[in-house]
């Protein structure tokens, strides 16, 4: 049976978003890096992978362990690889190159950037969401077309990192929709069903309830 190589991948310490939304269960087998503090509260975050941690006694553990825990609890067919270390440079590269499909849910700038290099470099899809307070976007970057724009295409690297959900807050359901259309830009992609949003950003304001497309015309 065909089973692809999901990573999802984070190199920062605050990347909390790497292991609590709810990509996890849809592809096996999963990696999962992360290297934040362990487990506190996630109240705002209700629909992640750690959500029965009180009933389940998954306080104090290291959030890699915990995400593995409750999606071999989910489907205990689940393969997931915990990588609980800071991926950096030719360590980020070598876990990036084990994947078929890396799904960035991470909360900063410098994680994003990092992931996209080491995604480029190794020719690997990348499928990128983020969500701050009302807002969320979601989009996909392939290194193995030529058409495809890559993260700097769509943000310049920059050392400013102001804004993350951790610093500005997140309104809790939204972490939730953005990493279910992550995980169904990750199946399409392994698949090979539907179009990926490949060159197209998909913007949602929540306060509206108005998704938007954009489409880039200088890469496609």
């Amino acid at each position: 049976a065909f089973a692809p190589r999901i990573g999802r991948l984070a190199t920062g310490e605050r990347a909390v978003g790497a292991v609590t939304e709810p990509q996890g269960p849809a592809l096996r087998p999963v990696g999962v890096a992360d290297v934040a503090p362990g487990i506190e509260h996630l109240a705002h975050r209700p629909a992640g992978v750690h959500r029965d941690q009180r009933v389940g006694g998954r306080l104090g553990l290291p959030k890699v362990e915990s995400a593995r825990q409750m999606l071999h609890a989910l489907n205990p067919e689940c393969v997931v690889e915990t990588i609980p270390v800071r991926l950096s440079g030719g360590e980020l590269n070598d876990a990036v190159a084990q994947f078929d499909v890396v799904v960035d849910a991470s909360d900063n700038f410098a994680t994003r950037f990092a992931v996209n290099r080491a995604c480029v470099a190794a020719r690997k899809p990348l499928v990128s969401g983020a969500a701050i307070r009302f807002e969320g976007q979601l989009t996909v970057f392939d290194a193995r077309r030529d058409d495809s724009p890559c993260y700097r295409c769509l943000y310049p690297e920059l050392d400013d990192e102001a804004e993350t959900c951790t610093g500005n807050g997140v309104v809790a359901p939204l972490p939730g929709v953005i990493g279910s259309l992550q995980a169904l830009e990750a199946i399409k992609l392994i698949t090979g069903a539907g179009e990926p949003m490949i060159g197209k950003l998909l913007a949602l304001d929540t306060l509206t309830m108005v998704f938007i497309g954009l489409i880039c015309i200088l890469c496609i």
